[in-house]
């Protein structure tokens, strides 16, 4: 069976003053690891230079969007740097890829909603 891993759709949260900082350091440090200018790492996440010198002064929540672009940059996934712009550590955010990894949640639930979810997956095929 092969499971493909989809984009989390992660609750509409704003993002923190204290998530935003951590978010701008994180991008300051990449930026500055690889010596580039504001433009030119902006030009290697493919957004404007405007929106990387907002993140690093944590000025403004980012796009979804955004955070998918410089999670290709930086050591982070997208779902945890989501966690991280709302003040959330990134071990509180797990994403879940195999069945393994649902095992132990699907079975805490009643049988009830077992056998519901066995004929969810069994028709989304």
């Amino acid at each position: 069976m092969c499971l493909t891993m989809q984009r989390l759709e992660l609750p509409m949260t704003m993002d923190s003053q204290e998530g935003l900082d951590k978010l701008a350091e994180i991008v300051r440090t990449a930026r500055e690891s690889r010596g580039l200018s504001l433009r030119k790492f902006a030009d290697l996440v493919d957004v404007s230079h405007g929106t990387i010198d907002r993140i690093e002064k944590a000025l403004s929540d980012v796009s979804d969007d955004v955070l998918e672009a410089i999670s290709e940059v930086v050591p982070y996934t997208y779902v945890e740097l989501k966690a991280i712009s709302q003040g959330r550590k990134p071990e509180d955010v797990r994403a879940y890829v195999t069945a393994e990894d649902v095992f132990e949640i699907a079975a805490s639930i009643s049988k009830e909603e077992q056998i519901r979810l066995m004929h969810m997956l069994l028709d989304h095929q």
